[in-house]
């Protein structure tokens, strides 16, 4: 995540490029990759749109069930791309019960 971090805000990386290189280096017989099918997804999940560290958080959920997130975008573009289904339930978590929202 740090690494397309760096290839988008400080070498200006965007779309295709930006997927490209992060292929490139973790293809790098010398680089290791915690999770290299989850980053595969991400990638191209990036490439259709999605935010990469949206994407990279959906893609290494593992064998959960349920993704949640405050983020309507994330949703809504998730279940675009079809990296939501039967197998996984993207909400949008609860608010907290009215007593427990005190103003400070």
């Amino acid at each position: 995540m740090e690494t397309e971090w760096v290839l988008r805000s400080l070498y200006r990386f965007h779309g295709a490029r930006l997927s490209s290189a992060i292929l490139a280096l973790t293809s790098l017989p010398t680089v290791r990759v915690e999770d290299p099918a989850a980053v595969s997804r991400a990638v191209g999940w990036a490439s259709s749109g999605m935010d990469f560290a949206d994407a990279l958080h959906l893609a290494s959920r593992g064998e959960s069930a349920k993704f949640m997130s405050f983020d309507n975008k994330l949703r809504k573009r998730a279940k675009a791309l079809g990296a939501v289904g039967q197998a996984l339930s993207l909400q949008r978590p609860l608010r907290p019960p009215k007593a427990s929202r005190r103003k400070v």
